[in-house]
């Protein structure tokens, strides 16, 4: 399982921090290891958790759609945070 979290997270701003970390401090390269393992774990089982617990309370239709918004509403914010720099 951490090996397919590590392919999910591959270019992740977190990943990206962890091996710059590791190049800063070699002596303690297997607590953050573990560590970033351990938090990706985390956050993706509370993910999974609230994504079950809102498929018994909502319809999938929905779901979908106020991802898809979201999702939207990123990419806008995105490229307006670039075009007004």
């Amino acid at each position: 399982m951490p090996f397919g979290i590590f392919i999910g997270e591959l270019g992740d701003k977190t990943e990206l921090t962890s091996i710059a970390l590791s190049f800063k401090y070699p002596e303690s390269i297997i607590s953050l290891i573990l560590g970033a393992i351990s938090g990706m774990i985390l956050a993706d089982s509370i993910a999974i958790l609230i994504g079950i617990y809102l498929n018994k309370k909502l319809p999938e239709k929905i779901i979908n759609n106020i991802s898809g918004i979201v999702f939207i509403l990123f990419g806008i914010i995105g490229l307006f945070s670039i075009l007004w720099k």
